[in-house]
């Protein structure tokens, strides 16, 4: 198996294809991309996650309309521990580039150059223009998840930021 440098420092075996930037006069380094199939079992990953961290708030809310709680006051424990989860899990992506289920999976999400996506590509290219603000448009979800089929394997918002998910 041959090997290339990802890094200065790591060296990853080669698992074509790999993305390669354009050279701006910026040093660039050659990572190998994840595969579909990778990207799909961090995705469920990160959904049974965001599915088990819903759980306190359903059962709080089964809990209070079987016994005619006050639903208001009954769902602010469940609802602050969701949003913290939330959080918690999107800036370990911002400032990481990954998620737990892009860490169980050994991807991240690195910048057209290679390196590792800074925070503020990640939070305002990837996460709130190509999320937040363009998934109001109607099925652009669908759309941005199409995208990984073509040639270049990588999601709309992935394109939007300049961004690819390769190995970690």
């Amino acid at each position: 198996m041959q090997l290339i440098r990802a890094t200065n420092t790591a060296i990853l075996p080669d698992m074509s294809p790999s993305f390669t930037a354009p050279h701006h006069g910026v040093q660039s380094y050659t990572v190998p991309m994840a595969s579909r199939g990778t990207r799909l079992i961090a995705v469920i990953l990160d959904s049974l996650i965001a599915a088990f961290a819903l759980v306190p708030l359903a059962i709080t809310i089964v809990i209070g309309v079987k016994f005619d709680f006050e639903l208001n006051a009954l769902l602010i424990a469940p609802s602050v521990l969701f949003i913290i989860g939330l959080v918690i899990t999107n800036l370990t992506l911002m400032a990481q580039g990954q998620t737990l289920g892009k860490k169980a999976c050994n991807i991240r999400v690195y910048s057209a150059d290679g390196r590792p996506a800074s925070f503020t590509t990640m939070f305002f290219m990837r996460f709130i223009l190509g999320q937040c603000i363009l998934g109001i448009i109607p099925f652009y979800s669908l759309i941005n998840i199409m995208f990984i089929f073509g040639k270049a394997r990588r999601c709309l918002h992935d394109k939007i930021a300049s961004t690819y998910v390769g190995f970690a």
